[in-house]
């Protein structure tokens, strides 16, 4: 499986495919921002990121790169969310500050 699309026949209907919408998390020391690589995605993602307590604290919406980032300087060390929603497809993730 090469991420392609695959089309088949099943009883006389198409069937599509799609490649997995992931995402991966890592934070740049350097910087101090935690970035969020896509794979596999083209459209526009909404990017939010939550506290433990589901409190809403940054947010990037309409974001066409594949790779996303933001600052986490006013995040005070803690459990965090990041969540993308794509389309119809929401994906979530833990990451720690410390």
């Amino acid at each position: 499986d090469i991420g392609a699309y695959e089309y088949g026949n099943l009883s006389g209907y198409s069937t599509i495919t799609f490649p997995p919408i992931e995402f991966y998390l890592y934070s740049d020391q350097a910087d101090n921002s935690v970035n969020l690589f896509f794979t596999n995605v083209q459209a526009d993602k909404d990017v939010y990121v939550y506290d433990i307590t589901g409190k809403l604290l940054l947010k990037k919406e309409r974001e066409a790169s594949s790779k996303i980032s933001f600052d986490k300087s006013t995040l005070v060390p803690g459990i965090y969310i990041a969540q993308a929603k794509i389309g119809d497809s929401l994906i979530s993730k833990k990451f720690v500050v410390q």
